[in-house]
């Protein structure tokens, strides 16, 4: 079997690995924005992202958004894309550890890369971060091609730089992670590498200008506290598995006290490759909160995975024994397995969303007339009112009793609602209610209990759901 050949079974399996029970978890609120923006018509949804928020997202919209009109907005035709994605990455990085001259380390680079808890998420999501991973792939890829044959691969290399900014503006950090690499092995191409990632950052600097002008939408980063050694060092890699982020750093610490025999194993290109892959995007984007800017959550680092399972399948193959190798392996997946089943059980997004959940409640009670309410959660990203975009066929015939302004006219992937104190006139036409609570409370407790009972209405019936609990209310006679 060639070696292209056995790179691209590879990123077939990671491909398979992802998309398995990906269409199990319910939707969440971020996944929810990508449906709403994929349902738009393609000039709707440019003049949304080009005048309002996430441009840096457009190019996954509008690829998901044609994606989406052959197989459907479904969350396994959804994810689908994702999982694609990952398969291609894994590929790509295995071919770049063929290149460097390791045909049987691009193997368990690839095994590694598919198993990361990050990299499962992220194959199973209807996000951009798995097609991030793919494209930071292509241009490591692209980079060591064109170091060998120059020419037009560095017209590639910067088309490269184009698409994958155009889909990620931070993949641009990959600009410096290359000058580095090449400044270290061979000062000659630095020209021409300069030279793609420049002309690349003056095609896309209209999106950057827009970009720019949008920062607000993440300006929640600033106060999130996010950044501390978990997030930083384990996390991006590891998402919410604490056994594998202390695995794969202790796997870490043993092959850099073992660099030695790593580097037998592998060669300098390797680690200086795997190393700059990672390092540099992670300091400049966890460090740009001190420069005025926070930017940095962990899973915009998903395009660094690969260069992450670079690193540790050097640290494993510093063991030495195929014996303590496979062991090495075997260790992280069985501490990353908890974790793949876990993403793909019914609640398996986001803490436990179980907007799907509560829709099918909402549908299997509700009467067309009612009249439906979702409760202010302690953030949007948490907020049950999601459910009536991601999953409409089931609030059909509803009414939304505080909706002032829908989108996309409300400028955000949020419509604009009016407080339940302020829609007593909607309330007086109705005989039913539901509200959908963000908790498993009392439904005689929920926030708007007092006007609620003031308008006439009791709860008559509750419908406990994961994180949610679905309240009926009638009004008394």
């Amino acid at each position: 079997m060639s070696l292209r050949r056995r790179a691209w079974l590879l990123g077939a399996a990671a491909a398979v690995v992802s998309a398995a029970a990906s269409w199990v978890p319910a939707y969440w609120g971020d996944e929810v924005a990508t449906v709403r923006a994929v349902g738009l018509r393609p000039a709707a949804l440019f003049a949304f992202v080009t005048q309002h928020t996430d441009a840096v997202h457009g190019l996954y919209y509008f690829a998901l958004h044609f994606w989406s009109g052959a197989f459907g907005l479904s969350e396994g035709a959804t994810r689908s894309l994702s999982s694609i994605g990952i398969g291609v990455a894994t590929a790509l990085t295995v071919l770049i550890a063929q290149r460097l001259g390791r045909p049987r380390l691009g193997v368990l680079v690839g095994v590694l890369f598919a198993l990361m808890p990050r990299v499962t998420e992220a194959g199973a999501e209807a996000r951009s971060y798995a097609w991030t991973a793919a494209l930071a792939a292509l241009l490591w890829l692209l980079l060591l091609i064109a170091l060998e044959r120059g020419r037009w691969w560095w017209a590639l290399l910067g088309a490269a730089a184009v698409l994958s900014m155009t889909l990620f503006v931070l993949t641009g950090t990959l600009a410096v992670a290359q000058l580095v690499f090449v400044a270290v092995r061979s000062r000659r191409s630095l020209a021409p590498l300069i030279a793609a990632w420049v002309s690349a950052a003056a095609v896309v600097s209209p999106l950057l200008v827009v970009a720019w002008q949008e920062r607000g939408q993440v300006s929640w980063l600033a106060n999130s506290g996010v950044v501390n050694p978990w997030s930083v060092l384990a996390e991006p890699w590891a998402e919410t598995s604490w056994g594998f982020g202390i695995a794969a750093t202790a796997l870490l610490v043993v092959g850099a006290v073992r660099w030695r025999a790593a580097l037998a194993r592998t060669c300098s290109e390797f680690l200086l490759l795997a190393g700059c892959w990672v390092a540099v995007p992670l300091v400049l984007i966890a460090s740009s909160r001190f420069v005025g800017s926070a930017l940095f959550t962990p899973r915009y680092l998903t395009f660094a995975t690969p260069g992450y399972a670079m690193l540790l399948a050097a640290a494993a193959v510093a063991l030495g024994s195929r014996r303590r190798i496979a062991i090495a392996v075997v260790a992280l997946v069985a501490i990353a397995l908890p974790t793949y089943l876990g993403q793909r059980g019914p609640f398996g997004k986001n803490g436990g969303s179980d907007l799907r959940q509560l829709a099918q409640v909402v549908r299997a009670h509700a009467r067309p007339g009612d009249g439906i309410v979702f409760e202010s959660a302690q953030s949007k990203i948490m907020s049950p009112r999601p459910a009536l975009w991601g999953y409409p066929q089931d609030f059909v015939g509803l009414v939304d009793v505080e909706l002032t302004t829908p989108f996309p006219a409300s400028g955000s992937f949020h419509d604009l609602i009016a407080p339940l104190s302020t829609r007593k006139a909607e309330l007086t036409r109705l005989s039913t209610v539901w509200v959908v609570t963000d908790g498993l409370g009392h439904c005689g407790a929920v926030q708007d209990i007092r006007t609620l009972r003031a308008a006439g209405f009791a709860p008559t019936a509750a419908f406990p759901v994961h994180r949610t609990t679905v309240c009926r209310f009638d009004r008394q006679p």
